[in-house]
């Protein structure tokens, strides 16, 4: 006897990109659509990564990130650390949404990660 196939959820299953760009100053900014999570995480952990490894200057735009867990705000507090440990420049910009930043201020990493923090 064959086991069921459990039915697949109705609603669409959660949005996640991430990307980067360069600005004028020379800095990458790296951005996150949609949920930051469990899922996406080891994306932008990567692209982190491999920005510290360059030591390119790096800005971190939330603004169209509409959900973070633990997973997301652990990628946040490693490349803030990295950045302390490495001399590396990464800050986070832009406005991030409330639900976002108010799980990042629990974690103190928006405070650590703030523009002007690094030269």
């Amino acid at each position: 006897m064959r086991p069921e196939v459990a039915a697949r959820p109705s609603a669409p299953l959660p949005v996640f990109d991430v990307g980067q760009t360069g600005n004028e100053l020379g800095r990458v900014v790296v951005w996150v659509l949609g949920e930051l999570d469990v899922w996406g995480a080891p994306d932008l952990c990567a692209r982190l990564d491999d920005l510290a490894a360059r030591r390119r200057a790096t800005l971190l735009d939330l603004s169209a990130t509409t959900f973070i867990d633990c997973a997301g705000v652990a990628v946040v507090l490693r490349a803030t650390q990295a950045s302390e440990r490495d001399g590396w420049s990464f800050a986070i910009a832009g406005r991030t949404p409330s639900a976002v930043a108010d799980l990042l201020d629990f974690a103190r990493a928006r405070q650590a990660a703030a523009p002007g923090r690094d030269a």
